[in-house]
């Protein structure tokens, strides 16, 4: 039984090393290949190099690849997975709170190129998702805020709850206040956006309908990240000036 980890440095310092030594532990050998951090690992010279490294190890089709990241780094890998060996499984963990409600689900994997974002890429569904919100409890301010436009977006599509809950308790979540743990409101925030998203693609995977409503400040967003050379802003972010556009 092998394991084949795909992260990138920070992430698996956070949660990759303690993943790889539970796997160890029952008995499985770990391989470990990191993509860069961020948007970096969304261009296909980053995924050449991880599919020649899978290559290297000599990963066949009865072997998974564990993706341990944010929403750029299960993107990239999910894409990898998608397009070696034409195609092996892939198991998505995310660990940033864009990634739990949004990014890291829905089987869309693709990288960027200079004409725009997410231009290539491919569907290939996870063989299993993984969200461990004790993740989030090491991430920075901004990176809980961005999250959030997303988060805003399932609301506004028709989930009155959500909505109410990102009014009462969203200031809190966007500075990691532990009460929103305790509250449940933190929890019940990513389940809410995950399951929603679940249902949306079951009914429409191949974006052909109802998927499209998912893309709610994406077109000026996206036009935004590429504008920015794909730096100095998070992707919630730009899909928050996005739904501000949009609405």
């Amino acid at each position: 039984r092998r394991a084949i980890l795909i992260a990138e440095p920070q992430t698996w310092k956070v949660a990759g090393e303690d993943l790889a030594a539970a796997l160890a532990a029952d008995g499985w050998t770990v391989e470990r290949i990191l993509m860069p951090r961020g948007e970096r690992a969304k261009r296909m010279r980053a995924v050449e190099r991880t599919c020649r490294e899978l290559a290297a190890l000599r990963v066949d089709r009865k072997e998974t690849l564990v993706a341990i990241g944010g929403g750029a780094l299960t993107d990239a890998a999910g894409f990898a997975a998608a397009v070696y060996l034409r195609g092996v499984n892939v198991i998505v963990v995310p660990t940033t709170l864009v990634g739990q409600i949004d990014a890291a689900l829905g089987g869309k994997t693709a990288v960027d190129i200079a004409e725009g974002k997410n231009l290539v890429g491919a569907f290939h569904q996870p063989a299993a998702f993984v969200a461990d919100t004790a993740f989030l409890d090491t991430l920075p301010e901004r990176q809980l805020r961005s999250a959030l436009g997303e988060a805003v977006k399932m609301a506004v599509l028709g989930d009155e709850r959500l909505l109410e809950l990102l009014e009462q308790s969203g200031e809190q979540i966007a500075i990691g206040d532990p009460s929103t743990r305790e509250s449940g409101a933190l929890l019940e925030v990513v389940e809410r956006c995950a399951w929603a998203k679940v249902e949306v693609v079951t009914a429409d995977e191949r974006e052909s309908g109802l998927r499209m409503t998912l893309n709610l400040g994406h077109t000026i967003g996206h036009g935004i990240e590429a504008a920015a050379g794909y730096k100095a802003i998070l992707h919630g972010e730009a899909v928050a000036y996005g739904l501000r556009g949009a609405f």
